[in-house]
């Protein structure tokens, strides 16, 4: 997933996560905020491998899903015969 770099005095920013306090008294969230953090070869690179372990994952469990007959396989041993 690409995040949006944004450029500001001193620097390039990727927004990487939100974050919401909550108030005191209340205990409801107050308004989300975006968090930012700098851009470096480091973190492009963390980014672009999360992405890769991310898509891996997912295919993995889809190739489960699938060798064990996705939806079809699954509504047929629901029926009884």
């Amino acid at each position: 997933m690409q995040q949006a770099i944004c450029s500001a005095p001193g620097g390039r920013f990727i927004q990487i996560g939100i974050i919401a306090a909550r108030d005191p008294i209340t205990h409801e969230f107050l308004p989300a905020e975006p968090i930012f953090e700098e851009v470096t070869p480091e973190l492009l690179a963390a980014e672009k491998a999360m992405d890769r372990a991310a898509g891996k994952l997912f295919a993995e469990k889809m190739k489960a899903y699938i060798d064990g007959g996705g939806i079809v396989e699954r509504r047929r041993k629901g029926k009884k015969t």
